[in-house]
C-alpha cells in the first residue's frame, strides 16, 4: 500500500508542521469543546476528586504472574491516565489554573512508573522476568497509549505546565523518546512489525498510530520524524499485506475500532505529516476496511461478536464521523449519528473508555455537526465478507423488526479466535435468541495456551454447532472450513459449507455439511446438517441462547422479556433433550447478557453413519 511512497527524501522534503490539538489559549477553541463536553468532564471530575491513587507497588504488578490476576493492577493504572485526561481537558474548558496542579501531580506519578507496559506485555523483552527491567522497557499496546496521552497533554497545556516548571515537559520529552520513539525505531524484534514472519493484528496499525502522534507533537528533528514516518509505512505494509481486500477484520467489531480504525488513523497521520503527499485513503482496501463496521452492525448497539467480542457494543460516533467525512461515505456519517442519538442519553461509565485522547478530543469536536446533521441511517440488508466467510442478512433494513442471521465459516487460527467455524446467531426484533457469548474478561490464562480452550466461551460445544461422534472442534489454523458457497437472489440467500475439517475426529467425518437458507419471502431461516461418519457415532446438537427454551412437541420455542417469540420447528421425537443454565458471575458478559444464559442440547436418540436433520427458526 505503502510501497510507492518509501523515499526518505520525499518525506523529509514534505514534512509539515500540523495542529493535532489546539492550545488552551485558543478560547474560541476551548469555548465549543466547553459545550460539547463540559457536563461529562465534569462527572468524571468529581469521580476522581474523591479518588485516592494508590502506588502501582511491585507486588501489585507481580499479581499477573502470583495470582493470574490483570484487573487489579490495570485498574489503577488506567484510572490514573483518565484522571489526567480529564483534568486537562477540565483545565482547558475553564482555562483558570484550579486544575493545572492536580494535572501535574499525575504526570509526575507517570513519569515516576518504571514501565508504562502493562504485566501481561513485558515478556515482549528478554530482560523481563516477573518484574521489567527499566533500563530496556517494552513498547506494548499501553506504553505507546500512555506516550499519546502525554503528547495531548503536552500540547493542549505546554504553557499552563511550563508556568510551574519548564522540567516537567523536559522530562516528557525525554521519556517518551527514550520509551517510545527511540524504542521503535531501533528495535525490530517486535512481533507486531512483522519483520520476522507471523501474523500481525491490531497491535500492529494500535502501536503505530501513537507512535505517529507522538512523533508528530513532541519530536523536532525532523531526520527522526522521516525514520519514524518511514519504519510506520513499512511496518504497516506488512499488517496490510494480510488484511484481505474485502475488509474483513477476523478480530471481530470491537477489535476493529483497535484494527481498521487504528489503520485509518495512521492514514489521516501520515497524510497531515507530509502535507497530503503521502496519502491511501482513495485505495479501494482501505475503503472496504473502513466499511467493515457497517457490515458487523446489528442494531441499537449490538453487533456480531464473533470471537473476542462483547455484543454490545457503542461506537466511537465521532471517528466514525470523521472518517465518513473523509471518506466521503455517507453510511458512516449515518451510523454516526444512529450512535450519537442512541447514547447520548445513557448514563457516564467512568473507567478507561475515555483512555484514548485523541478520541475523546474528536468526539467533542464533532458532537455540534453531528447533532445538526439531518439522516437517517439504513442497515446494511444483506454483506458477504469471503475471506472470512462471514455473511449477514435482514429482514428490513430500515427498521430493528424482523429477522436478522449472521453466521461464519473462516478457520480456528483467527486472531483472538474461538472454536466457531460454522456457528451462527439469530435475532428477531431486536431481540437476541441464539448467540455467541464473546469472551469473558481477560486473565492471565486468556491466551495461554494451555487454558484458552479450557474456557467455556472459546470452546464448539458452548456454540450452536454440533458435537460428532462426542468430540469437538479444535483450535489451529489446519482446523477450517471447506467447501464454502453463498448464493443470494431476492427470494432467498443460501449459505453452505462442510465443517467436518474443524473437528479434532476430522479423520472419523466423511461430510458435516451445514445449510443456512434465509427465505426472504416466507420469512423464515432452514438450516440442514448432512453429515456422513465413517461409522454410526452419537451426534448432539447444541444451542445457546438469551432466553430460555421451552420444549414442546415438534417446537422448541424462546420468549423475550417483551413477549417477542422465535420458534424452532424439529421432530424432537428424535432427540433427548438436555438445557441447562449458565449463572454469569463474569463482568464482560453481564454487559451484554445479564445474569443468565441458556443452554440446550439435542443428542440424536439413534447413531446413524449417514443422516440429514433438516429445523426451522422463524
Amino acid at each position: 500500500m505503502y510501497t510507492k511512497f518509501l523515499n526518505k527524501k520525499l518525506i523529509l522534503n514534505n514534512l509539515t508542521d500540523c495542529n493535532f490539538f489546539e492550545p488552551a489559549s485558543n478560547r474560541e477553541y476551548w469555548e465549543k469543546i466547553k459545550e460539547a463536553g463540559e457536563s461529562e468532564m465534569l462527572e468524571y471530575g468529581n469521580y476522581y476528586d474523591n479518588y485516592t491513587f494508590e502506588p502501582l507497588y511491585a507486588s501489585l504488578f507481580r499479581e499477573y504472574t502470583t495470582k493470574k490476576d490483570r484487573a487489579n493492577f490495570e485498574g489503577k493504572y488506567f484510572d490514573r491516565r483518565t484522571a489526567l485526561l480529564t483534568y486537562t481537558f477540565l483545565e482547558a474548558i475553564y482555562n483558570d489554573e484550579q486544575y493545572i496542579d492536580r494535572v501535574v501531580d499525575i504526570i509526575w506519578m507517570i513519569l515516576e512508573e518504571t514501565t508504562w507496559s502493562l504485566p501481561a506485555h513485558i515478556s515482549l523483552r528478554e530482560t523481563s522476568d516477573s518484574l521489567p527491567y527499566y533500563k530496556d522497557p517494552t513498547l506494548d499496546l499501553f506504553a505507546a497509549e500512555t506516550a499519546a496521552t502525554l503528547s495531548f497533554v503536552y500540547a493542549v497545556l505546554k504553557d499552563k505546565i511550563d508556568a510551574i516548571s519548564k522540567n516537567i515537559t523536559i522530562r516528557m520529552k525525554e521519556v517518551v523518546y527514550d520509551r517510545v520513539i527511540k524504542n521503535y525505531l531501533v528495535n525490530d524484534d517486535y512481533w507486531y512489525m512483522g519483520f520476522y514472519g507471523g501474523s500481525v493484528n491490531n497491535w500492529n496499525p494500535w502501536i503505530n498510530s501513537n507512535v505517529l502522534l507522538s512523533t508528530a507533537i513532541f519530536e523536532k528533528d525532523n531526520k527522526t520524524k522521516t525514520d519514524v514516518i518511514y519504519k510506520v509505512m513499512v511496518t504497516l505494509n506488512n499488517y496490510f499485506k494480510q488484511y484481505p481486500f474485502d475488509g474483513a477484520c477476523d478480530e471481530g467489531p470491537s477489535y476493529w475500532f483497535h484494527a481498521g480504525m487504528r489503520a485509518l488513523e495512521c492514514i489521516e497521520i501520515i497524510s497531515k505529516v507530509t502535507d497530503g503527499t503521502i496519502d491511501i485513503f482513495n485505495e479501494e482496501k482501505i475503503k472496504n476496511m473502513a466499511e467493515y463496521i457497517l457490515k458487523a452492525y446489528i442494531y441499537n448497539n449490538r453487533v456480531v461478536n464473533f470471537a473476542d467480542a462483547p455484543a454490545i457494543l457503542k461506537a466511537d460516533y465521532g471517528s466514525l464521523y470523521k472518517f465518513g467525512k473523509i471518506l466521503n461515505n455517507d453510511k458512516l456519517i449515518s451510523l454516526a449519528k444512529y450512535s450519537y442519538e442512541l447514547n447520548k442519553k445513557e448514563e457516564l461509565n467512568v473507567g478507561r473508555n475515555i483512555t484514548m485522547a485523541w478520541r475523546t478530543y474528536v468526539r467533542y469536536d464533532v458532537k455540534s455537526d453531528i447533532e445538526d446533521l439531518e439522516c437517517s441511517h439504513k442497515f446494511m440488508k444483506e454483506v458477504y465478507l469471503p475471506s472470512v466467510n462471514f455473511f449477514a442478512v435482514r429482514e428490513n433494513d430500515n427498521s430493528v423488526n424482523g429477522l436478522y442471521l449472521a453466521a461464519k465459516g473462516g478457520h480456528n487460527g483467527e486472531s483472538h479466535n474461538h472454536n466457531d467455524i460454522g456457528n451462527f446467531i439469530v435475532y428477531k426484533d431486536s431481540e437476541p435468541f441464539l448467540i455467541d457469548s464473546g469472551n469473558m474478561q481477560y486473565s492471565a490464562l486468556t491466551f495461554d495456551s494451555e487454558y484458552r480452550y479450557t474456557l467455556w466461551t472459546n470452546v464448539s460445544e458452548y456454540h450452536n454447532l454440533p458435537t460428532i461422534g462426542g468430540k469437538n472442534q479444535h483450535e489451529g489454523k489446519a482446523y477450517s472450513a471447506t467447501d464454502v458457497s453463498y448464493k443470494s437472489d431476492e427470494s432467498k440467500t443460501v449459505f453452505s459449507l462442510d465443517i467436518k475439517n474443524a473437528y479434532v475426529n476430522k479423520d472419523d467425518i466423511n461430510k458435516w455439511i451445514r445449510t443456512i437458507v434465509f427465505d426472504k419471502v416466507k420469512t423464515k431461516i432452514e438450516i440442514t446438517e448432512d453429515y456422513s461418519l465413517k461409522k454410526a457415532d452419537t451426534v448432539t446438537l447444541n444451542y445457546l441462547s438469551h432466553k430460555p427454551f421451552v420444549i414442546l412437541e415438534n417446537e422448541i420455542s424462546m420468549t423475550a422479556e417483551n413477549g417477542v417469540v422465535l420458534k424452532m420447528f424439529i421432530n424432537t421425537a428424535d432427540f433427548d433433550i438436555e438445557t441447562e443454565t449458565i449463572e454469569i458471575k463474569d463482568v464482560l458478559l453481564k454487559k451484554s447478557w445479564g445474569d443468565k444464559l441458556y443452554r440446550m442440547k439435542l443428542v440424536l436418540k439413534e447413531d446413524k453413519a449417514d443422516n440429514i436433520i433438516k429445523y426451522t427458526l422463524k
